[in-house]
């Protein structure tokens, strides 16, 4: 990714990019918190609706997932 000239999204730039992405799933990689565990921000879509949640970072990343990235 960074060889080609791009970055993982933060949780604002996350959150931009899900009014406009009709994808269900998006993820924030570039904002990692620690509570019990290392997790990210992300985005599902629930009929009409986004929602925001937190899932581990270690987590298992199934084929519907999407890791956005913007440009350096």
């Amino acid at each position: 990714m960074d060889k080609a000239g791009y970055r993982p999204v933060e949780l604002l730039e996350l959150l931009v990019i899900g009014e406009f992405c009709p994808d269900p799933l998006i993820v924030a990689l570039d904002s990692v918190w620690r509570s019990r565990w290392l997790v990210v921000p992300y985005l599902y879509r629930y009929g009409s609706r986004r929602h925001l949640r937190l899932v581990e970072i270690e987590g298992n990343w199934g084929d519907d997932w999407c890791f956005a990235a913007v440009r350096k």
